[in-house]
């Protein structure tokens, strides 16, 4: 099942994001799953999720831009 069915909207598309330290004083870390699926990706800064989430919305309104088959 994908995101989008999830949320009702097939024009979205959802996230869980998940943070966490492993202590007090270790990096923060970023990873982004979207539900029904078991594979995240990680991140190790907020810059490159930024990144990825900037390429991911231009690569999915590229997408939505075509036309239906």
């Amino acid at each position: 099942m994908e995101a989008s069915e999830l949320s009702g909207d097939r024009r979205s598309r959802l996230y869980l994001l998940r943070l966490w330290r492993e202590h007090a004083n270790a990096p923060l870390r970023l990873a982004l799953r979207r539900p029904g699926r078991d594979d995240a990706v990680g991140f190790a800064s907020l810059d490159e999720l930024m990144a990825f989430l900037a390429d991911e919305a231009e690569a999915w309104a590229a997408a939505d831009e075509r036309p239906a088959d």
